[in-house]
């Protein structure tokens, strides 16, 4: 079960000091616009170093400069504390109600600015409760290297309202999107990789699935390890 201090860093481990990796995703999409986007945060407190990825999607593109904007900054001071932070490329995050609700502002470059609200409508979802998650892949595999990194992980969906100026341009926000928070040793390298699937409905209906990807396959992805859908009438179904 995920408590208010897990939406903060956890105690890292001595020997893993240099590989510790706690992460922030928040993502948002404004379907009437074709834009969607994200603020990933990666932090590496035993070195003292973070990553900031702030991206607009209005297309699928091979490189960065195909989107419609992209502020990846790679080399910036750790914060103190993931329940309140800073960074100087202008993004601002505060947890208003860990491990639930935040609020996160951007201020940029060219004429682009991002403020909006997240506030979770369900449990955060424990990746690693099989009371929560009847496909918990570490009870079943054990912690090889891609699960470490996922020894603590949480995701959550929640309502999104706010605006987004995009080179100038307003556009309101308001959505259901799934953030999420993890926390382990993870390498840079010989790791698995994953796909996220998500879907949403008007009537509140939320999907949420991870699954495996291995590039040497081209039968399609899976299988699937983690997710859930959130019905509506606000109850969660692993």
């Amino acid at each position: 079960m995920i408590e208010a201090n897990d939406a903060d860093f956890h105690a890292v481990p001595p020997e893993h000091q240099q590989t510790w990796t706690e992460t922030n995703y928040f993502p948002f999409h404004i379907p009437a616009a074709n834009l969607s986007g994200c603020v990933y945060v990666v932090c590496r407190p035993g070195l003292g170093v973070a990553m900031c990825d702030v991206t607009i999607f209005d297309r699928c593109a091979e490189h960065w400069e195909g989107l419609a904007y992209t502020d990846n900054q790679q080399h910036l001071p750790c914060p103190a504390s993931l329940t309140g932070y800073t960074f100087r490329n202008g993004l601002s995050v505060k947890a208003v109600t860990p491990p639930r609700d935040y609020r996160i502002d951007y201020i940029g470059i060219d004429d682009t600015e991002l403020h909006f609200d997240f506030r979770g409508v369900m449990r955060p979802q424990d990746f690693n409760d099989p009371e929560q998650d009847p496909l918990t892949r570490l009870a079943k595999t054990g912690a090889g290297s891609w699960d470490q990194a996922f020894n603590g992980h949480f995701d959550m969906t929640g309502r999104v309202t706010g605006s987004l100026t995009l080179r100038g341009v307003r556009h309101e926000i308001d959505c259901l999107a799934t953030m999420d928070h993890s926390w382990g040793p993870r390498m840079e390298r010989d790791n698995g990789s994953a796909v996220v699937l998500q879907a949403y409905f008007d009537d509140g209906t939320a999907l949420h699935a991870m699954a495996a990807l291995d590039l040497r396959r081209t039968d399609g992805i899976g299988p699937v390890l983690h997710g859930y859908v959130l019905q509506p009438d606000g109850s969660v179904r692993g």
